[in-house]
């Protein structure tokens, strides 16, 4: 004997909105899928290529900026260590490292001032058809990180000459492994880490010229499109989601806050600061200043 069921159409339509609502909300911000995230542990073949947006590719074949993590939004581009000028993000993280000078907070919110790190375009081998990624190299401008050191000296030792070339190059050879206990807290949610970088010692074509040329074209401008420059008003509306979200941490923990105690300097919060529309004052030379008084 056969059952019948009868299905609920109401029931299904719905449960089919809902799978087109997460569906349309996938993010579609290109930095989401254009920097470089491997998909399983051990090596993964990446073909770099010289930034074409560059002014200079002679000097500078990939672009090396600063940014702000840890901000609704994501990676936030800082005026005042690429172009000294001023950085609301850099003014608001100062004051909360003077305000928790010799705490464990300051720690947490000097992780917060601007990073560097350098973005190399390329084309991630059996992945192609996602087009161009950036590799992503952090490194700290006090201290050169080892893969940062390697790749200067790739670009600069006579041994490597042309290992950009799009007909005879080589491939860039990225090794990553899962984080071992305790390494995790500094990932975020990377399901992988870095442990290696070198370079293929066979030749390796990138295909036709029409179809490097093709890649070149594709490949995104870094401040234009994938961590855009912003203006000092969306600073300030990011900073004023930031406040909101700390507030409700400090709340869900039981602490009694109030907006004179998330800014304790009387006219310096980035409300105030985008009601009196000052501007703020920091720049590249205050920060390098405040890190040594700071011992960071």
């Amino acid at each position: 004997m056969t059952t019948k069921i009868k299905i609920d159409k109401d029931r299904i339509k719905e449960r089919l909105k809902n799978q087109q609502e997460k569906a349309s909300s996938k993010s579609k911000d290109p930095k989401d899928f254009t920097i470089f995230k491997p998909t399983d542990e051990g090596e993964c073949s990446f073909r770099a290529v010289i930034y074409p947006h560059s002014p200079d590719p002679a000097c500078e074949p990939f672009p090396e900026r600063f940014y702000h993590y840890g901000f609704p939004g994501g990676t936030f581009y800082c005026p005042s260590k690429n172009e000294g000028e001023d950085c609301a993000i850099c003014e608001f993280v100062w004051l909360r490292l003077t305000e928790t000078k010799g705490t464990d907070d300051a720690k947490e919110w000097s992780k917060k001032l601007p990073s560097m790190c350098m973005l190399i375009p390329g084309l991630a081998r059996g992945r192609e058809e996602e087009g161009c990624k950036f590799f992503r190299v952090n490194t700290r401008e006090d201290k050169p990180s080892d893969n940062y050191n390697k790749i200067y000296k790739w670009l600069t030792e006579d041994e490597y000459d042309g290992w950009m070339d799009s007909d005879k190059g080589f491939d860039m050879i990225l090794t990553y492994k899962k984080p071992e206990e305790g390494q995790s807290a500094y990932l975020g949610r990377a399901k992988f880490m870095l442990s290696g970088i070198d370079l293929a010692r066979t030749n390796s074509k990138f295909g036709t010229k029409k179809e490097y040329d093709e890649f070149v074209a594709s490949i995104l401008n870094v401040d234009e499109k994938l961590f855009a420059k912003k203006t000092t008003e969306d600073s300030y509306e990011v900073l004023e989601k930031f406040e909101e979200i700390l507030t409700k941490k400090a709340r869900r923990a039981g602490v009694k806050t109030s907006d004179s105690e998330l800014n304790k300097s009387e006219g310096t919060s980035a409300s105030s600061d985008k009601q009196e529309d000052k501007p703020v004052s920091t720049n590249s030379e205050d920060i390098d200043s405040k890190l040594g008084s700071l011992g960071l």
